[in-house]
């Protein structure tokens, strides 16, 4: 209570930085992650299953990413890699920050309006592809094309952006999340990831090196027919230039 004796309530923000276990107030406010065997939602594996792997992650701002990461990296593959000094390297199929920095953005800088209390933010992984969606388009002014440049954002959650830039572990630099998942997909030879603004969403999409391969098996059959198809994503615009 406060000096007046009168009961203080936690905001949303603070209950999602700092609540024992925010779901107990909003139940809505988790991660929802699905393995897809296949490249769309509705495809089935051998044995007919929808979905390979599933979690509902839930917790702090802080405590969904790190449970969201953990999802991520154990449904994706792993290689090893001998550099020029002959030691073994671990190699992800995907660059493991870049996909922080996009987990991260899509906690933070979600619409926690009520016009969206019950939406979640879900994470798919597909064969070819991961998506990450959040639920709220770009806030105010933001454009697509400013995405990853030295522009001026607007915050849609300036209290969330605060308190985790002073914390320093979860955001690092304002504005670096995009470039960062730009340079670490070039560095693992990969297409830039894809930002998509939907009517009340916003997706990230990143793509591993599965059509590269197939078209190099493709190219390499006798006889085969040259071209690959791109797929459709869905998005009313698009950018991979951040």
């Amino acid at each position: 209570t406060d000096t007046n004796d009168e009961k203080v309530y936690p905001t949303l923000a603070g209950t999602m930085l700092f609540g024992e276990f925010p779901q107990t107030y909003y139940p809505q406010l988790f991660v929802a992650c699905v393995v897809i065997p296949g490249i769309q939602i509705g495809d089935t594996g051998v044995l007919g299953e929808r979905f390979i792997d599933n979690k509902r992650v839930e917790g702090t701002i802080e405590e969904m990413i790190t449970g969201t990461m953990n999802f991520l990296t154990r449904n994706m593959k792993n290689s090893v890699i001998i550099n020029s000094q002959g030691k073994r390297i671990n190699r992800t199929e995907y660059p493991l920050e870049a996909l922080r920095e996009a987990v991260a953005n899509a906690l933070i800088h979600r619409d926690y309006s009520t016009q969206t209390e019950n939406a979640y933010v879900s994470v798919y992984m597909y064969n070819d592809r991961i998506e990450i969606i959040n639920p709220g388009a770009l806030y105010g002014t933001n454009k697509l094309e400013k995405l990853g440049t030295a522009t001026t954002m607007e915050s849609r959650n300036p209290t969330i952006v605060r308190i985790l830039e002073e914390k320093g572990d979860v955001i690092e630099n304002r504005h670096s999340g995009i470039p960062t998942m730009i340079r670490e997909m070039k560095k693992y030879g990969l297409p830039k990831p894809e930002f998509y603004e939907e009517r009340d969403s916003f997706k990230v999409i990143f793509r591993n090196n599965s059509r590269q391969q197939k078209s190099s098996d493709i190219g390499q059959q006798k006889g085969s027919g040259g071209g690959q198809q791109k797929s459709s994503t869905g998005g009313q615009q698009k950018s991979s230039d951040g």
